[in-house]
């Protein structure tokens, strides 16, 4: 992934299929630019960008929507969300796990997502 100057947030679900894996994928709502650029649902705003890591530009695209108040998305599906808040309850409650984890086993799959997402805004979880 870019060393980007934008901020970043966890986003549970797929890449696009039309943007390459290894693609840092941007998210504002201004245009923003990129190898690829596109419309999509409201998340930091309904505009796009795809950029290659390694295309010679991606420093200057980076810069630039960084200007434009950009996140960059970092993807997970859902078995990772799953697998690290748990992991992140494991070690901060380590001498309680039994007890936390009796909690934790009635959690949905939204309820993990949910608390993933959270542990990364406040900076629990690093992405």
């Amino acid at each position: 992934m870019l060393e980007t100057q934008c901020k970043r947030r966890a986003f549970i679900g797929n890449k696009p299929d039309n943007v390459p894996e290894n693609a840092t994928i941007y998210n504002a709502a201004r245009p923003l630019a990129g190898q690829l650029t596109w419309t999509g649902d409201f998340y930091a705003g309904v505009f796009y960008a795809g950029v290659d890591p390694s295309h010679r530009l991606a420093e200057e695209w980076d810069a630039r929507n960084a200007e434009l108040d950009a996140t960059v998305l970092v993807y997970f599906d859902e078995n990772q969300a799953i697998d690290m808040a748990t992991d992140w309850y494991r070690e901060k409650y380590a001498g309680e796990w039994d007890h936390v984890a009796a909690i934790l086993d009635g959690w949905s799959t939204a309820d993990f997502a949910a608390e993933f997402l959270h542990l990364t805004e406040e900076g629990e979880i690093e992405i």
